[in-house]
């Protein structure tokens, strides 16, 4: 049984849904869209002052898709946003979650928008043969994931009283319990890739200002524990800087 597949995708963004429509079916993966939330249609008062109007539609999408995949008797699902690119052994990925390393609740499908940065060590392989490594810092965006629902719950408490975006409160253990908590680990190479062609719909949101107060407030809530550690695992090899880049073919980076 296939896991249910989530595309999180704009009402004004029909180009993007014919992309990824066009590269899932290609490669044999059905889907169900999720109407995404327009920034444009969210007040400006009362939101989190950290978090863009963006990146909080962002989150309220996100946790839309989150709802309707706890809905369903699946013991997982992967998630999209519309400017996903996939590699042809994805399916493979979507069949069962026999695959995951233990105490693992999200899997990184996609590249990290900063390609070259300290990934943790090797805990595991994909059905096709992808490496897993385990994510100690962040592995920014969050175009494609496979998430359990353990990990779909937790997430789902955390956005609403969360300050960070997605990316961050799911994949940056530095600054996000819920990040530690779930344990999230990374494909080598990745196995989705965001499509050039589509720029940002949601960077244009953030303001110079909310970027100081955001970088002031999160120096403040990192985890000084988490900082000993990443240096403790970079000294001792345990973590290595690599680059994390998208490839057909499931071969090791």
């Amino acid at each position: 049984m296939t896991l249910p597949v989530y595309v999180i995708n704009l009402d004004r963004r029909a180009d993007r849904l014919a992309s990824i429509a066009a590269n899932l079916n290609c490669v044999g993966l059905p889907f169900e869209r999720i109407p995404a939330i327009d920034a444009q249609s969210l007040p400006a008062v009362g939101m989190k002052p950290l978090v863009s109007l963006g990146a909080r539609a962002c989150l309220l999408s996100h946790a839309e898709a989150l709802r309707r995949f706890l809905d369903t008797s699946h013991p997982a699902a992967a998630i999209f946003e519309d400017d996903a690119e996939v590699a042809a052994d994805l399916p493979a990925h979507c069949v069962s979650i026999d695959w995951w390393p233990a105490g693992t609740a999200l899997v990184k499908l996609d590249t990290p928008n900063n390609l070259k940065n300290l990934q943790g060590w090797l805990c595991g392989q994909t059905p096709s043969g992808r490496d897993l490594r385990q994510i100690v810092r962040w592995n920014a965006g969050a175009a494609a994931y496979l998430v359990n629902r353990a990990g779909g719950t937790a997430l789902l408490e955390t956005i609403e009283k969360e300050e960070l975006n997605i990316d961050r409160t799911m994949f940056d253990p530095r600054f996000s319990s819920l990040a530690r908590q779930l344990r999230p680990v990374q494909i080598v190479p990745a196995a989705v890739r965001q499509n050039p062609v589509f720029g940002s719909d949601i960077n244009h949101w953030t303001q110079p200002s909310q970027r100081r107060r955001k970088k002031r407030r999160m120096l403040i809530k990192r985890s000084v524990r988490w900082q000993m550690r990443l240096v403790w695992w970079w000294m001792t090899g345990k973590a290595r800087r690599m680059w994390v880049r998208y490839s057909e073919a499931p071969v090791s980076d």
